[in-house]
């Protein structure tokens, strides 16, 4: 759906099975807020209906000032978003959690962007490749930004980052920043928190300079000790009630075997003795 040069100043309901949307060039529209992208019709409510077709969205070019928190959370399939050419001039010019609820993001545009905290990725689990651009400006708010740049498994363009340091260009490295800068400018209280992308490698999440690897508890191991325990093994139902009766049957034949062999035991020795006497009294009758 394209509806590019509009000219519009809020964004109209938009049809529930929409899968792509491009409005490039719609300069009265400066803000985005938190239902902005509905379907159609809107709830009377007041609810925010989401757009759970819609994977694709540009708005590249429209004098963009200010995206306001969750400004895109009615869009939960969206895979790719192009917000290149706009006028985010300031740290604050997109929320921390503009892009809230876009987690199966997985590329993002920013060209023209002049500073950004790397905060606003932390809901973007999926996120394989982000744009930022040339325009980037050379000053302490990027020193966040550089961190998490370096550490991040996410393909940065272009690689390296550059920034504007008066009238010339210079790639942007963490060390340039360490002598003028403080060690970061983002509050212990408020860094990212690591998401895991529910349909992708782990290896392509965000990471963060808090984060520690998970602890895992083995199977063989329980809470209560430190000694390690065979694990349960389960039998099959039928090979239980084979026990159940073969084991029974078993020892019942055992012991009629060794009954018998008792038994033969027992015979065997009356039957030489009495042999014995017969023969006494063969040998008596003929004397």
């Amino acid at each position: 759906s394209l509806l590019s040069d509009s000219r519009l100043s809020s964004l109209p309901a938009l049809p529930v099975s929409l899968e792509s949307l491009s409005i490039k060039n719609n300069r009265p529209l400066t803000e985005l807020h938190p239902g902005d992208f509905t379907t159609l019709p809107r709830s009377e409510a007041g609810d925010h209906l989401p757009l759970p077709n819609l994977t694709s969205l540009r708005l590249s070019s429209s004098r963009l000032q200010k995206i306001h928190p969750f400004a895109f959370a009615t869009l939960p399939a969206l895979k790719s978003l192009y917000l290149n050419g706009n006028n985010f001039q300031s740290i604050s010019s997109i929320d921390p959690d503009a892009f809230g609820n876009l987690t199966t993001l997985l590329s993002l545009h920013l060209n023209g962007v002049t500073t950004l905290s790397p905060r606003v990725f932390r809901h973007l689990p999926c996120l394989q490749e982000v744009s930022l651009g040339e325009k980037l400006t050379c000053d302490c708010d990027l020193l966040d930004l550089v961190k998490w740049i370096k550490k991040t498994a996410v393909k940065v363009n272009p690689s390296p980052p550059t920034c504007l340091s008066g009238p010339s260009r210079k790639n942007l490295y963490e060390e340039d920043l360490f002598g003028t800068c403080p060690t970061t400018t983002v509050s212990p209280t408020t860094e990212p928190t690591l998401q895991i992308c529910p349909t992708l490698s782990p290896s392509l999440s965000m990471k963060t300079p808090s984060q520690s690897p998970p602890v895992t508890t083995p199977a063989w191991t329980t809470p209560n000790s430190s000694k390690p325990q065979a694990p349960a093994v389960g039998l099959p139902e039928s090979a239980v009630v084979g026990l159940a009766v073969g084991v029974p049957l078993f020892l019942i034949i055992l012991a009629m075997a060794a009954g018998l062999c008792f038994l033969r035991r027992k015979g065997r020795p009356s039957a030489e003795h009495v042999g014995v006497r017969a023969s006494g009294q063969t040998q008596q009758e003929v004397f």
